[in-house]
């Protein structure tokens, strides 16, 4: 694996074992070690001048950073999810498929 650490990203088995350990063993975003069994972080880095920015578990380099690389996206995402737009909607007006399934069984056993 250093072989390829050195080839793709010009780091030695110890420069990612800094980072990791750096990092406190776990993903930069969600804090977590990696979730696939036999995988190590992955390594992430910026396209355009291939400068390193951290150590990355499959599912946040995959879903997080290699779809969507625009930092301004994230920040109204964030800014998104910690907004009050103060509606309220009833939750009995709440459709989800579970009720959804209470209620045609129900209508079925009549």
């Amino acid at each position: 694996m250093s072989a390829w650490l050195k080839h793709q990203y010009g780091l030695t088995e110890e420069d990612y074992q800094s980072i990791l350990e750096n990092q406190g063993g776990v993903c930069w975003i969600c804090e977590r070690p990696e979730r696939i069994k036999n995988r190590r972080l992955s390594v992430d880095h910026d396209h355009t001048d291939g400068k390193i920015r951290g150590l990355l578990c499959h599912f946040c380099n995959h879903h997080f950073v290699s779809n969507h690389r625009n930092p301004v996206l994230f920040e109204r995402a964030a800014a998104y999810l910690r907004q009050d737009t103060g509606f309220v909607v009833p939750t009995n007006k709440i459709h989800t498929r579970s009720r959804r399934r209470k209620r045609k069984a129900k209508k079925n056993a009549l």
